[in-house]
């Protein structure tokens, strides 16, 4: 609209909009006289009603549609790159070949969603429920999936290079022809990460002293005892076992207890049941992943991480293969050492 609406016509257009039935964005804007393609980018749509609809080919980029229902809506081929849909329900959508990427889907609804040949490139999907979609030729270079949820997910042909699927649930979804090269399986840190880790444990067991002892401390101080050596020698020894209890929860706190050299209190990426047939796991960190009764016919694990993963009977791997692994500290079933019985437990 190039002229401004005089009051007689924004009256006739506002009745107009008030008396459409459906109350479906695509029918009020063709009212309004507004382009999908060209007046929505950026618009706040942010926890609106918009199921149902048709909104194929709409560009939204940048818009705000988070927590918004967009549930059986038809999406298809709509440019959603950088938008905001945390939180939001597309469940049923139909998302075809749309554009979202850096789009921000964490802890979003798209389960049973149609997203063929759709571009995640560097999305934001942590947290996000995928279960029982199709994703086939979707794009997940560089996204975000970590703590998603991806069961019976139909992953066929995606290329997830250098995707983060940490703590991710894959169990009983379908990888064929799948591109994992540089994914991030494992449970394990960035050293920035560790680094980061290390002085809040410092932090942490400082502060916590500090408070135990401060008062006392100073009580000292100002009394002058500090200048009787033995005086000081006896608060230190008084209070031992309260420094080691102080010290004991700042590691329980702030570290990842280990057992037998593993992190047990993080979950792994779950692959039970996953067809990873021909997939390229070329340089994927696997790292104690569980890949129980998962189908590895065909499938490229060249240089990729495997120490502590769990392969169950490795269905689909060859004897050459499976030998190879081994010695790369992947675990099979046919195994007896006391590493492979806690795995077992612990990834069952």
């Amino acid at each position: 609209m190039t002229q401004p609406l005089s009051p007689e016509k924004l009256g006739e257009l506002f009745q107009a909009i008030e008396d459409e039935p459906t109350g479906k964005l695509s029918e009020l804007a063709k009212i309004a006289g507004l382009s999908l393609v060209e007046d929505y980018i950026g618009a706040d749509l942010s926890g609106e009603d918009l199921s149902g609809d048709t909104l194929s080919d709409a560009n939204l980029s940048d818009a705000n549609l988070s927590n918004t229902s967009l549930s059986g809506t038809n999406l298809s081929r709509a440019n959603l790159s950088r938008a905001n849909l945390s939180n939001a329900d597309l469940s049923g959508a139909h998302l075809s070949s749309a554009d979202l990427r850096g789009a921000d889907l964490s802890r979003a609804n798209l389960s049973r969603t149609n997203l063929t040949e759709a571009n995640f490139s560097g999305a934001n999907l942590t947290e996000a429920d995928l279960s029982k979609s199709d994703l086939r030729g979707a794009d997940f270079r560089k996204a975000d999936l970590s703590g998603s949820k991806m069961t019976e997910t139909i992953l066929r042909g995606c290329d997830l290079r250098r995707a983060n699927l940490r703590e991710t649930v894959l169990a009983g979804s379908d990888l064929r022809r799948a591109n994992l090269v540089e994914a991030l399986l494992s449970r394990f840190n960035s050293a920035k990460e560790r680094r980061k880790r290390l002085l809040e444990r410092l932090i942490f067991a400082v502060v916590g002293i500090l408070f135990v002892f401060g008062p006392q401390m100073a009580v000292y101080l100002t009394e002058g005892i500090y200048q009787r050596d033995y005086d000081l020698l006896f608060f230190l020894l008084r209070n031992t076992i309260a420094v080691l209890v102080i010290i004991l929860l700042a590691l329980l706190v702030t570290l990842s207890v280990r057992t037998l050299g593993k992190e047990v209190f993080l979950p792994r990426t779950d692959l039970r049941g996953a067809y990873l047939m021909a997939a390229s796991l070329r340089g994927a960190d696997l790292r104690e992943a569980n890949l129980r009764n998962a189908n590895f016919n065909r499938t490229d694990l060249q240089t990729a991480l495997v120490a502590g993963a769990y392969f169950g009977s490795g269905k689909g791997l060859s004897d050459p293969e499976k030998r190879d692994l081994r010695k790369r500290g992947a675990i099979f079933d046919d195994e007896s050492s006391l590493e492979y019985q806690f795995s077992v437990e612990y990834l069952t």
